[in-house]
């Protein structure tokens, strides 16, 4: 009772946040889910999806080419820009709020703190994947020939890329108007090879195009090869995302110019 007596007046002190013995790294799944919520919480997210599922459900594509473009091409524009939009928003959400000195002195390093919305960026893909995945057994057997498989993970993979590019602009690119001058960026780009090389765009229309909306051929190329070119992608982004925060900047570095010389090899490879 005396020693209550005695410490009344005293104020308390708060124990310090303290990490697990097992890291850092423990607490980044639980970050990463917290962002993952709120990057499928986000407006804009959520303003893509809708577009998506309209032009998937509401307004469905009745004709081959159409069925085709939506399967394997189209949610890549439609959900892969918003992903990057909110990825890159809730990436930067410390630094926009005017917080970002404070961050310092939390138990969690920059590194593990980048890694988490790295790691949630495979929500919105993996929500792109189970709809793409319903749509393409609702349209079986109406399409005049059959959809690869490769060419319908490119989309999911595509969605991540967006989201791992919308981590590594706010590491890398950390000025306002960034992100917006390399979405646009991007989408150029991708207009600009889609007639001569469509393989080497995020968006690739994987059929010849008709105006009578039949699917004549495919576009030639190697879609497997494709794929290994978005991973790549994926990875390179990545890489670029832990660069600015790596204690050992060598490691993002060395594997980063290792990927990007797997994208320009499966780059190559892809091509007719």
């Amino acid at each position: 009772m005396s020693g209550d007596l005695m410490t009344a007046g005293r104020p308390r002190t708060t124990r310090p946040l303290r990490v697990g013995g097992s890291g850092p790294w423990a607490l980044v799944p639980d970050l990463a889910r917290i962002h993952a919520v709120r990057i499928l919480r986000h407006p804009v997210f959520l303003l893509g999806l809708l577009w998506y599922l309209l032009a998937l459900f509401v307004n469905a594509p009745s004709k081959p080419y159409d069925q085709y473009t939506m399967l394997t091409a189209l949610p890549v524009f439609l959900v892969g820009i918003p992903v990057f939009v909110a990825v890159n928003l809730v990436a930067t959400s410390s630094r926009r709020a005017g917080v970002d000195d404070w961050t310092g002195g939390l138990p969690l390093p920059a590194l593990h703190r980048t890694a988490a919305p790295l790691v949630a960026s495979a929500a919105p893909a993996v929500v792109v994947a189970a709809i793409d995945a319903m749509a393409y057994v609702s349209f079986d057997g109406s399409v005049d020939i059959d959809v690869l498989r490769t060419q319908l993970a490119c989309v999911p993979v595509a969605v991540l890329g967006a989201g791992l590019l919308g981590v590594a602009v706010a590491r890398l690119l950390p000025w306002p108007g960034a992100p917006l001058a390399v979405a646009v960026g991007l989408v150029a780009a991708n207009y600009w090879v889609s007639g001569p090389r469509p393989y080497l765009g995020a968006y690739c229309d994987f059929v010849v195009w008709s105006k009578n909306d039949v699917i004549p051929a495919r576009v030639p190329g190697s879609s497997s090869w494709h794929l290994t070119y978005l991973v790549a992608l994926c990875g390179l982004a990545a890489a670029g995302a832990l660069l600015p925060v790596a204690r050992r900047r060598w490691l993002p570095f060395a594997a980063g110019a290792g990927l990007g010389v797997a994208a320009l090899v499966a780059g190559a490879l892809q091509l007719p």
